[in-house]
């Protein structure tokens, strides 16, 4: 691995914490656990808060950690696309982030877990968390 990806890193957790610092959830059920990149390797912490907007869409936060202290926070939509039986829902979402573009998402969510894979241009990856 060569430093080079790694030079943006400070100036991307800025910007991401810049753009994001106007969306604070309240209230809302929080789920923690991990990310995983399948491209890159790397993994990190993560916390999620989650606002249900309506019958059929979510505001998400996500917050985490890169390279174990880069810190970083997004927010989302997130819209459903179908109900499982045991209660839970099918998610989509998408977000224009900066350094990755566009980055999208298909999760599972119920009321004690959230799984997600992720998808962007240069990453593809998968969100593990329990709600706390």
């Amino acid at each position: 691995m060569t430093s080079r990806p790694l030079r943006g890193l400070p100036l991307l957790a800025a910007a991401v914490c810049l753009l994001s610092s106007s969306v604070l959830l309240a209230g809302g059920p929080v789920y923690r656990g991990t990310w995983q990149s399948q491209t890159t390797g790397h993994h990190g912490r993560l916390r999620m808060r989650v606002l249900e907007t309506s019958g059929s869409t979510y505001r998400v936060r996500f917050s985490g950690t890169f390279l174990g202290v880069v810190p970083f926070v997004y927010s989302t939509p997130m819209t459903v696309t179908g109900r499982t039986a045991d209660g839970g829902v099918t998610l989509y979402g998408q977000s224009k982030l900066p350094i990755f573009g566009d980055f999208r998402s298909n999760a599972y969510m119920n009321g004690s877990q959230f799984t997600a894979t992720y998808t962007s241009a240069k990453d593809r990856g998968q969100f593990l968390m329990q709600r706390r």
